[in-house]
């Protein structure tokens, strides 16, 4: 039985992801049809539209997982899995600005392999606590490498 806390915790986290969205899309937004726009971008460079569904799925993902980990408090020691959500959460809420706002996408890179890895090292543990809440952060897991692809390559071919 769900309890009216762990909602209260679900809505919580849910809108402190989407807060992390909705900051980035503050430094997105005026860069995209300037900056952005005039960049060299990889063949497989996804229409910008494809982003904001995309993020706002992975997001949700993000929160449900945490969740359901959090929810297995009682049974384990969830403290490491909480740590790499949240210090994850802080690097991806950095990445936005750097790359966008201050146009500094060799640290970007640097910034997004190291949220991969803190991801991928998230859902490699979270596996023990729930096997839905580690494969809802490896479709994260996965954008986050392919978003990664994207920032070294419009690195490489704008310096």
């Amino acid at each position: 039985m769900i309890k009216r806390k762990d909602i209260l915790f679900l809505a919580g986290i849910v809108i402190l992801c989407f807060l992390t969205g909705a900051f980035g899309s503050l430094f997105t937004s005026r860069s995209i049809a300037t900056w952005y726009k005039q960049l060299y971008k990889p063949p497989f460079q996804p229409p910008n539209w494809v982003f904001g569904p995309v993020w706002s799925f992975l997001y949700l993902s993000m929160a449900v997982s945490f969740w359901i980990v959090w929810r297995k408090r009682a049974s384990m020691n969830i403290k490491p899995l909480a740590w790499l959500f949240f210090i994850q959460l802080f690097l991806n809420a950095s990445w936005t600005p750097l790359f966008f706002a201050l146009h500094q996408i060799a640290p970007a890179f640097f910034v997004i392999v190291i949220l991969t890895i803190l991801v991928g090292t998230y859902t490699l543990r979270s596996w023990k606590a729930s096997k839905p809440a580690s494969f809802l952060f490896l479709l994260y897991w996965m954008w986050l490498c392919f978003a990664s692809y994207l920032n070294f390559t419009i690195w490489m071919w704008n310096k």
